[in-house]
């Protein structure tokens, strides 16, 4: 658990008592994960730094400061690297050891609050202060679709163990399942405007 003075706090599922203190954050602490063992706890924080934290020993390692107010986190299975997003609206894949950035992904105009990543690390959503989550293709940044239907901002998002299914908690009180839209495949052939569209009513053909 954090708190907004940038204390964690290490605890047991069996005891009421926090096992052990962590503080190195200058502000408020907006994101923790468990990367891919239990030995370490990855920190993002509203002072812009981003702390990859030894367990045993309880020893923080700074790995990068972004400068930017209110990261989360979304670490990619069985890699050193973690998604950062940022309430400027900045995204990025950065090496947890080296703090160096890996790849960019478009700037959103609105501030992000908090990115997810899909199990299969094949696509990433990242929602906005509208109520909005687009996906992107992980290793390309290419638009794979959006969704909305929170009133106001996503709180909160999280990929199902399928990497179709994806959840948001927003503002409004609302938690949604959505499923991952799929973009469509474009059918050529055409060398002029396409002036009718008719489906069979069993499904099995369309003709244009």
């Amino acid at each position: 658990s954090s708190d907004a003075a940038g204390v964690i706090r290490l605890w047991s599922p069996d005891f009421e008592t926090p096992l052990g203190k962590l503080q190195a954050h200058s502000g408020k602490v907006s994101a923790l994960l468990f990367p891919n063992n239990n030995q370490q706890l990855v920190s993002a924080g509203d002072d812009g730094a981003v702390r990859v934290w030894q367990l045993m020993p309880t020893l923080p390692k700074l790995v990068t400061t972004l400068d930017e107010a209110g990261l989360n986190l979304s670490v990619v299975a069985g890699q050193p690297l973690a998604i950062c997003a940022s309430r400027s609206g900045s995204c990025r894949l950065i090496n947890l050891p080296t703090g160096e950035a890996v790849r960019e992904y478009p700037q959103m105009e609105l501030p992000l609050t908090d990115v997810a990543l899909s199990p299969n690390s094949a696509w990433l959503a990242m929602s906005t202060s509208d109520g909005r989550s687009r996906l992107l293709n992980f290793n390309d940044a290419a638009v794979l679709g959006a969704v909305a239907g929170h009133e106001g901002p996503i709180i909160d998002a999280a990929v199902h163990p399928d990497s179709q299914r994806f959840l948001t908690t927003g503002r409004d009180g609302t938690a949604r399942l959505w499923k991952q839209p799929v973009a469509p495949t474009p059918m050529s052939g055409h060398s002029a405007p396409i002036r009718g569209l008719a489906s069979a009513t069993n499904g099995q053909w369309t003709a244009t």
